[in-house]
Order: structure tokens, then sequence, then C-alpha cells
């Protein structure tokens, strides 16, 4: 293939995952932490002011709102109480749903930033998987990257995982380059690589082990270390000669990385600018480093000494709290610490079939050209230099997997996506039978054409993606939840759908169970929660009477995920329903008594009331969920959303009390929100419900 027909087989790939990631941004409603990325980054921006939401990466919020910077958007009001308490999550409603701001306008414009770093990052793809396996080896990981569902779902939403999974690449293709010859150059260039990999995703330090095992088995297989300065350059020799020679050269990237890491907080060690007004409570560091394990310690120990940041060392210490335990769902189970097979079956059933061929071809082939040039090997310069590049690539996927399988952090496949990258480029190896044969060239061309076939054929609707093998986005609900499936994008299809068939004047209540962050009112929806998490504090919410109507349930929520209680439903849950009830009906839950109401509870035990209160939420609701799981839904939302009607008859058999509770105009979600606040003013921690 010549030079111009390659680089223009390379811009259609790109332009097309740029194409299909853009144009399917309109149907995709806010899923559940854009928003607080994008108000995170921005007050790093313009206050560099760390509070709001240290434990993801600093970079990719950084990147996702650096168009907030040139758009007609209003400075964060300082005097809010999310900024002085401080909390993301309110900070992030109020900034986009209460202030005269844009959100949609924001959002795009966020979303845009990630799909152009993730299209770059599909150009780093080409050149690695081209390095590696030739330029054939090159199209088929970049025809694979441009139409992997994942890749798709993922790189258009501002989170941190496309960026933290661009930078790993983009690491370990810089470590390989500098184990293979020292050059300023490389040096720099993994310093600034590395350095970006740390504020991208608070797991960075996974890399560290990558370039241990990485060095130790170069300075093995390859005795020899070519060293240029400016035009000179010259040889290593001998193992230790080599060994010294590199591990030097890996420190000093190491100390470049942690300047960089510095350099995006300010070179400050305080995570809140001292110009600026003290919170009301510092962040609770007690419970971050409460576990005690060995990587706990290690983040302690760097606090003491104040060697990296209090922001990102905060975010580190919560990652690893938040990686012990987690609600998690898979086939149809349940598990609070998670499974070790979780992340290679929900790989299995969130790749196009044709995909899953293409992959075990490819260790196929790999194992083969390996074993068939496993005498010349070494000999071979060119081959042990490709070798040696690719090593770091191996490596990462054998130790980030070892890693996440031993992780509770079961709640979406993107937590693989730097193992999903790496192992994309990969599959460059195909090159082998496609170079050997024209059988290979017909077989791996169809492959792919199916796999763009069965990956279109979802668009716009690239999270809910599954696999035809296991019944496809229609039976996902029963296979995944959370970010897998169901992560808030389709609100904006139910509001659509509930303006057709329940218009006003003559609706009927609409009850929503809703996994996500976007504001329901800012759709267009008028609906009772059927629980807190996830909705928005200010707006409708009903504890008390159930009335006949829609009931909207997310997948997420219609498998329970996350309602932290036990499964199954036990007699001891069935009696904490039932006193959780009559401690409620003691209140004075009359409508005009909302701030007498308040001080009662604030001065008898709040804690235990708002336990209370949690408690009932979610025992009523796993109730009615129980009960709605025998009903046939009205509709399915783009197989994330199910909408069921609800009969009188329907409630009486499914709750306990349908018509117990507070006033319909009691202001439920308020009255609580602010006994919340204050609780955690008074730093106390709440269990979640």
């Amino acid at each position: 293939m010549n030079r111009k027909a390659e680089i223009v087989g390379v811009l259609l790939l790109l332009g097309s995952y740029f194409l299909l990631g853009l144009y399917s941004l309109p149907s995709t409603a806010k899923t559940y932490d854009e928003g607080i990325h994008l108000i995170g980054g921005y007050t790093f921006w313009t206050e560099q002011d760390f509070r709001l939401h240290p434990q993801n990466g600093n970079l990719p919020q950084r990147w996702a709102s650096l168009p907030m910077l040139f758009l007609e958007t209003p400075a964060f009001p300082l005097e809010a109480s999310s900024w002085r308490l401080p909390d993301g999550w309110y900070a992030e409603e109020y900034y986009l749903y209460q202030m005269q701001t844009e959100p949609l306008w924001i959002l795009f414009c966020g979303r845009v930033m990630m799909l152009l770093m993730t299209t770059a990052m599909g150009l780093l793809i080409y050149v690695y998987a081209k390095r590696l396996f030739g330029v054939a080896g090159g199209f088929i990981a970049l025809t694979v990257f441009a139409f992997n569902p994942e890749m798709l779902a993922h790189g258009r939403l501002v989170t941190s995982d496309m960026m933290g999974a661009a930078m790993y690449l983009l690491s370990l293709w810089g470590l390989g380059r500098l184990l293979e010859t020292l050059t300023i150059g490389r040096v720099l260039m993994l310093g600034v690589a590395v350095g970006s990999l740390t504020v991208s995703k608070n797991h960075a330090a996974l890399f560290a082990p990558v370039a241990v095992v990485s060095l130790i088995a170069t300075s093995v297989g390859w005795r020899e270390y070519s060293v240029r300065w400016g035009r000179r350059s010259w040889q290593l020799t001998g193992f230790w000669r080599v060994f010294a020679a590199r591990f030097a050269v890996l420190a000093v990237a190491a100390v470049l990385a942690v300047g960089v890491l510095w350099s995006y907080y300010g070179f400050r060690y305080e995570a809140f600018n001292p110009e600026l007004p003290a919170p009301e409570r510092n962040w609770d560091w007690d419970w971050a480093l409460g576990d005690g394990s060995g990587a706990v310690k290690v983040v302690s120990s760097l606090r003491e000494a104040r060697l990296l940041p209090e922001a990102y060392l905060f975010g580190v210490a919560h990652i690893l709290r938040g990686g012990e335990q987690r609600h998690a769902f898979l086939l149809g189970e349940y598990a609070y610490k998670g499974w070790w097979v979780y992340f290679p079956i929900a790989l299995l059933l969130k790749s196009p079939v044709a995909l899953i061929v293409l992959a075990s071809a490819a260790i196929i082939c790999y194992l083969i050209y390996i074993k068939r040039r496993r005498r010349g090997l070494w000999g071979d310069e060119a081959l042990a230099a490709k070798l040696l590049l690719g090593l770091p690539l191996i490596f990462f996927i054998a130790i980030y997997s070892l890693v996440a399988s031993n992780s509770a952090f079961n709640i979406g496949l993107r937590y693989l996506m730097p193992v999903i990258v790496c192992g994309i480029v990969l599959l460059g190896s195909l090159a082998y039978w496609w170079r050997k044969s024209r059988l290979g060239r017909i077989v791996i061309s169809a492959l792919l054409g199916l796999y763009a076939l069965e990956s279109t054929l979802v668009f716009p609707r690239y999270l809910s993606f599954f696999n035809v093998a296991v019944g496809g986005p229609q039976n996902g609900y029963n296979l995944l939840v959370d970010s897998s499936l169901d992560w808030g994008q389709d609100l904006n299809a139910l509001a659509d759908w509930l303006a057709e068939h329940n218009p006003e004047p003559n609706a009927e209540p609409v009850y929503l169970g809703y996994f996500g962050a976007e504001s329901p009112r800012y759709a267009g929806i008028d609906a009772r929660y059927l629980t807190s998490m996830g909705a928005h504090h200010n707006e409708s919410y009903h504890l008390g009477i159930l009335e006949p109507g829609y009931y909207a349930l997310s997948a997420t929520m219609l498998q329970g995920i996350s309602y932290n209680i036990e499964r199954p439903w036990s007699e001891r849950q069935a009696k904490a329903y039932v006193k959780a009830h009559q401690a409620i009906s003691e209140l004075d839950t009359s409508s005009n008594n909302a701030q007498a109401l308040f001080q009662y509870v604030m001065h008898h035990d709040p804690k235990h009331w708002m336990d209370v209160m949690n408690s009932y939420e979610v025992l009523r609701a796993e109730s009615l969920r129980m009960y709605i799981l025998g009903m046939q839904p009205v509709t399915r939302i783009n197989d994330t959303i199910f909408v069921y009607h609800l009969t009188q008859a329907d409630l009486d058999a499914a709750v306990l009390d349908p018509s117990f509770g507070f006033a319909a105009d009691f202001p439920y979600a308020v009255w609580k929100e602010q006994i919340k606040i204050a609780l955690k003013g008074q730093r106390v921690r709440l269990d979640k419900p």
C-alpha cells in the first residue's frame, strides 16, 4: 500500500469513529458521572481549588471542561452550600439546573472534547499496531477500534475511563520505546505520559509493576542497549550495565512524571485554595484511610510527608476504600465484594461475536508465530525490537487483569477499558494470516465486516450493546446493569414516550426509579420518585402515598442493585419494614408542619431518623420491585427503562400500605436534604440505604 492510500484509509476510519460518536450524542441524555466531571474540572481551572471531585482524574476533568472557559458561563458561586461543605453532586445540580446555564450546550462541548481525545487514541492504536505487525496489522486494529461498541459508547462521554486508557497506552508505548533505545526525547516522552496517566486515573500506580517486570525481562532478553545523544550513538552490553542504565533512565522518567503530577495541582500540597474561604468541613480522611491495608498505609505515609498533592492522595484513598465493597449484579446474582470472573464474563457478553472469533484467532496466530520463530527470535534484530515493544502490553494486560479480578468495582466493563485498548492493538497480529494466504484475507475481511455490521445496527445506543449470542440489548437487563447497560442515558427517550402516551391535562401520576444524575424536570418529566437515590434534591419527591399510574424503573433499579439490602427477602427484612413504617407513623407529617418536624428530628437523634427513612424507602421499593418483576411492562424504552401501569389492586398486593406516608404536598425532598446537609456539617457518616 502506498503512503497516500494509507493516510486516506486511516483518516476514513478515524472519521467514521468520530462521526458515529458525534451523531449519537443528541439522543444520549447526561449519564451519571458526566456533570460532576464538568463542574469539578471547571472549578479546577477557575478557582485553582480541588475540593469538588478529587476521586477522578484531574486531567480528563480539565480537558472536558476547557470549552467552558470560552463560553459565556457564570463563575461557580463560592457562597453556595455545595462549595462550602463541599459536595460535588450538589454542586453539579446547583450549577447546571438552578443557575442561568445551558446544560445541553456545556455537555455537548465537553463530549466533543472527549471524542477528539479518543479519536487521537485511535491514531495511536494504529501507529502502535503498525510498528508491531505492519500496515495490515495497523488497519486491522484501527478497524476494530473504530467500530467497537465500548469505544463508541464511552469515547463520547465525559468521564475519566477513556482518557485513562489512552494514557496507559501512551505510557506503554513510551516504556517500550525507551527500553529499546535511550534518547532524551524518549525519556521526556515517557515522563510526560506517565505523569499524565497519574492525573487521569487514580489507579495509575499499576503502571509501576509493569515497568519493573518489563525492565527485568528486557534486561535478561536483550543484553545490549542503544544510547543516542545527538548524532553520537553507542552500545551498552552485559546484563548489569544494561539493567543499571535502563533502571536509571526509568528513574529519571519517574521524577519527571511526579513533576507533571504536581503541575496539575499548581505545585501546591493543599487541596483547598488558601486564598479562598476555607470549607466548613474537611474531607473525611479517617474514613478514607480506615481499612489499614498496605496500599492505604503507603498513601497515609505520603500524606504525612507531603510528597504528593493532598487532593491526589485523597482521590487514591477514596478509590481504594470504594474498591473494598460494592453492590454488583451478574447474570441474576448479587454480590457485595464482586466476582473474580465478572470482567471476563462481561467482556464476552458485550463483545460482538465476530470480535470474539477474531480475538481467538489472534491468540492462536500469535502463539503459532512465536513457536515457528522461536529459534531465530533473538537473532532477528527487527523481530526482537517488535517483541520488546510489545512485551509491556502483554505484561500490563496480565497485571491489570489480575488486580481487576480481585476488585469489588464490578459495576461496568468500562473499568477494563485499558485492557480492551491494549487488546485491540494486539489484534493486529492477525496480519500474519492476512499476509500468509488469500483465504486468510477473505476470512478476516468477512469477520471484520460482520463485526462492523453488528456494532452499527445498535446505533446510537452503544452503551446498551450486548451481542446477539446472548440475546442482544433486549436481554441485557438480565445479564448486567449499571454502566454496562443503564447509566441514565435514556431519560429523554422516556420523556418523549410519556408526552405521547400520558399527555396533560389528564396525565396519570408517574413514579420514577431512575439510575442517573440528569434532571427529570429538565427533561420534561413531572415524576414522583420511588427512592431518593439518583433523584435531584430540589425536585418532586413523594415518600408516602402510592397511587395508580405509570411506574418507570430503569434496568439498574429494576434489578435493585442500588438498594443496600440483603437478598433474598427474609423475615428479618419484613420485620424491619414494619418497624420503619410504625416509626414514621408516629411523626407529625402534615403538610404545614415541615419546619417543626425538622426541628423535632434534629433534636431527637437525627441520624436515627435518617436511617429509619432510608430503611423504609428501600424496603418498600424492594417490595414493589419484586412484585413488578412478575409483570409485563407497558413498554421498554431502548431496553434500559421499563414502564409499568399499576392499578390500585396491584399496589395493595405490592406494598405494605399504599396509602401510608407524608402528605402529598409535604416538601419531603428538601426537608430530608436539609437534615442530610446538617449531619454532614456535623461530620456524621450516614448509613447508605
